[in-house]
């Protein structure tokens, strides 16, 4: 029980799209977050449903076999996701043809439909072979981010965290990397050429 509170203390980041703002419930520190220079264990992603960019339902075993790297957002956030969408492009860019899947998941599924997240996939290049946007019930949605990823979340959508998590091939969450540090990100690319060589 004591190694699970550590565990979902260090993790829970307080980034989010809101500079400044935090979750209330959700607030830790910067410096208990792991050191992304550490391929660490952090369970399994739990098995979840939602509907993809192209309106085909996209599971958790859709997912496995697969090295991926996933995320939440909103197509309107005009924060950080602009800085995200770009570190995300570079990782579709280098790695997306030996493999690597990003997956994006929407926590404004009131107004981020299908049909609105294709237009943005259209608009920032996202190879529909390599990245992937999801849309679902809010709820399940801030569920899957508290509970399943361990990254704040809630009603409103500028609470969602800006980290990526990177995700091996038996569904395993290996670690988590702040989209606005440098190296941060490098030791992400790092990491992914090692998972996508495994």
């Amino acid at each position: 029980m004591l190694k699970w509170l550590v565990l979902v203390l260090v993790l829970l980041p307080a980034a989010g799209c809101s500079v400044g703002k935090e979750t209330p419930s959700l607030v830790v520190h910067e410096k208990s977050v792991p050191d992304a220079s550490e391929l660490g264990d952090y369970g399994e992603v739990p098995d979840f449903k939602l509907t993809s960019h192209l309106g085909r339902p996209i599971t958790t075993q859709d997912l496995k076999g697969q090295v991926w790297v996933a995320c939440f957002f909103f197509t309107d956030c005009k924060n950080i996701c602009p800085m995200m969408t770009a570190q995300l492009s570079k990782l579709q860019e280098d790695y997306g043809k030996l493999g690597l899947k990003i997956v994006s998941i929407s926590v404004n599924p009131e107004v981020d439909s299908p049909e609105k997240m294709a237009e943005h996939a259209e608009r920032i290049g996202a190879d529909p072979k390599t990245w992937l946007f999801l849309t679902g019930d809010k709820q399940k949605i801030i569920e899957l981010s508290v509970s399943g990823f361990r990254l704040p979340a809630d009603q409103d959508p500028n609470s969602h965290s800006n980290r990526f998590v990177l995700i091996d091939r038996q569904g395993k969450i290996r670690g988590y990397y702040r989209s606005d540090e440098e190296e941060q990100i490098r030791v992400l690319h790092k990491t992914v050429e090692k998972l996508l060589s495994s």
